[in-house]
């Protein structure tokens, strides 16, 4: 089993039988975790992991992983992974709610001699705070249908190279740049977001959710920091940066800058990208806005 995307499938898997003794099979003696959970123990090395691997399963009982969609480039996999599990422990002062709830994220591993070396991860904490009722729902337009795509031999289709330097181009041009064309020019007019509130598909849409942004961090920037690119797929990892000038959900400004990671993953149909999913570290965003307490160590 050397296929990085089968490593990082079977880890999934295999963690779901809930020993943490799994672990040494797949993590490497010098794993690094670039974004650790909140409840992470502070003891180095495989003991730590374990024990957090040990405080999680206190906290989400029957936890099972469901891998969604993978990119590979070379030794890096990103992995967008569906899971759920019911809240029996006690979870950033949040006491057990016993519902059964359910977790979005995208993880990045690096793997080296058959083993994961590195992990970068963004999941939706807020969504996970909601539904164990700490954090009252935000209103949201109702979700667009997916775009019909049919694949046929006669499709132009993107090279990894292409997609890198297309996404590169749309973040710097489009989004950093503010230039409308790019996003015209780059963004199929079915194109579906599904993590973010679009109420309309295509370019225009994707224009709305970035003047969200904008609106009220008026000098966002984002830096592009990886791509991970197949043909027609591609994922980044990256992180914006604004002063908070103007109100965001539902939070008036504050003045404070801020700094946000998330990564993300894009499909593209004949040239132009038509779906891609997000997933933003909107709870450290709420931190550093002083809306919701850092996590206590």
């Amino acid at each position: 089993m050397n296929d990085p995307k089968s490593i990082v499938q079977q880890f999934q898997r295999d963690i779901d039988t809930g020993n943490p003794a799994i672990l040494e099979k797949y993590i490497g003696e010098s794993y690094v975790d670039h974004n650790p959970p909140p409840l992470a123990s502070k003891t180095p090395g495989m003991p730590g992991l374990k024990e957090t691997f040990q405080i999680a399963l206190g906290v989400f009982s029957d936890f099972k992983h469901v891998v969604e969609d993978q990119v590979a480039e070379g030794d890096q996999i990103a992995t967008r992974i569906s899971a759920s599990g019911r809240h029996v422990g006690d979870f950033l002062g949040i006491a057990p709610s016993n519902k059964i709830v359910t977790m979005s994220g995208i993880a990045i591993h690096r793997v080296a001699n058959g083993k994961l070396a590195e992990h970068w991860g963004v999941v939706d904490a807020v969504g996970l705070l909601t539904q164990m009722g700490a954090i009252p729902p935000a209103p949201m337009p109702p979700p667009l249908p997916a775009p019909d795509i049919r694949r046929a031999t006669s499709d132009r289709v993107m090279s990894a190279d292409e997609m890198r330097a297309s996404l590169r181009r749309l973040f710097e041009s489009g989004m950093n740049r503010r230039e409308g064309a790019v996003f015209d020019e780059l963004i199929d007019p079915r194109y579906v977001n599904y993590s973010m509130p679009m109420a309309t598909p295509g370019s225009a849409g994707l224009q709305q959710v970035v003047q969200m942004f904008t609106s009220a961090f008026p000098d966002m920037h984002i830096v592009v920091d990886d791509v991970i690119a197949e043909p027609d797929k591609a994922a980044t990892r990256g992180h914006f940066t604004g002063s908070h000038r103007g109100p965001f959900m539902n939070v008036p400004a504050t003045g404070k800058q801020v700094n946000v990671e998330y990564i993300d993953i894009w499909r593209a149909h004949n040239g132009r990208f038509v779906e891609n999913w997000v997933q933003m570290d909107m709870m450290g965003l709420l931190v550093q806005l002083g809306v919701v307490p850092p996590p206590k160590s």
